[in-house]
């Protein structure tokens, strides 16, 4: 995982120093799902101006990078980030409530209803915002429809180092360089 975030920082720095006119570049795929092993290493950007609507820009690599522009960079974050399963789950969601979910956004018919950010597709479809680290396609659809999602665990929750690997093994630091972190 450390590794793919590494890969994924690098690749968007480059991406925005190759492309100063990007107003944004995120993380998405597995690692913003937080997932174990990441085999989807995935980009979002904001393209202004964009005029064909959100595309895939050919693989760099093993990265995917996915451009939008404003009105469409939900939606396509959204996309980006799923899993499968979650993403069908709120796309069939969606057609019960009368919508379509595509990449072009929230729709009731020609009509876009959402698509700028996660959260006001979350919200149009009477959802409370789901987290990426839940997109799994379990049961947090139902939870949210109920407004019983678990509160994650953050950064500001945890106080010392709880595990740590050095270059002697799988890490990426020496332990000297560990040792004077603060």
């Amino acid at each position: 995982m450390h590794r793919a975030a590494a890969l994924l920082e690098a690749a968007g720095h480059n991406l925005q120093a190759a492309h100063p006119e990007l107003e944004r570049v995120t993380i998405a795929g597995d690692l913003r799902r937080g997932c174990e092993l990441v085999a989807d290493l995935s980009l979002v950007a904001e393209a202004p101006g964009l005029a064909d609507g959100p595309t895939m820009l050919s693989s760099v690599g093993e990265v995917k990078v996915h451009l939008a522009d404003r009105s469409h960079y939900g939606t396509t974050l959204l996309l980006a980030t799923g899993s499968k399963k979650h993403i069908d789950e709120l796309g069939a969601l969606a057609r019960h409530k009368g919508f379509s979910l595509d990449r072009q956004g929230l729709s009731r018919g020609s009509t876009v209803i959402a698509g700028r950010t996660e959260e006001g597709i979350y919200k149009a479809l009477g959802l409370a915002f789901i987290e990426p680290e839940l997109r799994e396609g379990g049961n947090e659809i139902e939870r949210a429809m109920k407004g019983d999602l678990p509160r994650l665990v953050t950064d500001r929750d945890l106080r010392g180092i709880l595990h740590a690997h050095t270059d002697l093994s799988d890490g990426v630091d020496t332990l000297e360089t560990m040792a004077q972190a603060t």
